[in-house]
């Protein structure tokens, strides 16, 4: 597994952030993780968002 330093992750998040689209990607996401009960109905919709842009990078 790869890992990643402070500062590494900080601009990582900076250019996510900065990106265009970013924030309607991101109120997409926000909507269904509000219907869900709590913190682990959240991490649960992000953990399979994450897999799925992973095997899509896979696949590329």
């Amino acid at each position: 597994m790869k890992r990643v330093d402070a500062n590494t992750l900080a601009q990582a998040i900076a250019n996510i952030v900065s990106a265009p689209g970013y924030g309607n990607r991101a109120q997409r996401i926000g909507e269904p993780m509000q219907a869900r009960d709590g913190i682990a109905g959240a991490v649960e919709l992000l953990t399979v968002k994450f897999r799925a842009v992973i095997q899509d990078k896979k696949g590329a």
